[in-house]
């Protein structure tokens, strides 16, 4: 299991954990050469972008975490690494239950952040924050977006549902 196993979506047992303080990495508290851990941060950002939102994962993690397309491309990755903030995200997302469904409700999240943010000052000054009523709006529009869904899919899987018993019905009455 490498140093990096948390971001792999698998629990390090007893291993090495990596840590970061502004841009120089520590192994076990001990400070590490980048070069020494990039190509296996590299495959753990890969695998837990990917386990989140699949095998595209760049343009959601451009989406998500605000980040231009360069930084998040994988030759920069190995070359600077990522900020601490989007390593943290990812391996807490990766160990979400299912994590492509957590990448689902974070591109939901940013989504409806970008289109709260046109009307919201705060977030027009030039921040990419949301003032009070704004992050209000924005709990409110995602509370309202996840019953909606959930009755859409509730309808969907009902009426599927009938018309497999329907099919049956006339298969069993031939």
């Amino acid at each position: 299991m490498g140093t990096l196993a948390s971001l792999r979506g698998v629990p390090p047992r007893a291993g090495p954990i990596l840590s970061i303080e502004g841009r120089q990495p520590y192994i076990d508290g001990h400070a590490v050469q980048f070069q020494d851990i990039s190509e296996e941060l590299l495959q753990a950002v890969i695998h837990a972008a990917a386990s989140l939102f699949g095998d595209l994962w760049l343009g959601p993690m451009v989406q998500v975490t605000g980040l231009g397309q360069r930084t998040l491309q994988r030759d920069r990755i190995a070359k600077h690494g990522l900020p601490a903030h989007v390593l943290v995200m990812l391996g807490r997302g990766s160990f979400a239950a299912p994590p492509k469904a957590f990448g689902h409700l974070l591109l939901s999240v940013a989504t409806i952040w970008d289109d709260v943010g046109t009307s919201d000052p705060f977030h027009q000054d030039g921040s990419d924050a949301l003032s009070s009523q704004g992050l209000d709006e924005l709990a409110d529009r995602l509370q309202g977006l996840v019953e909606h869904a959930r009755l859409t899919v509730n309808t969907l899987r009902d009426e599927a549902e009938t018309a497999r018993q329907i099919r049956r019905s006339l298969e069993t009455n031939r």
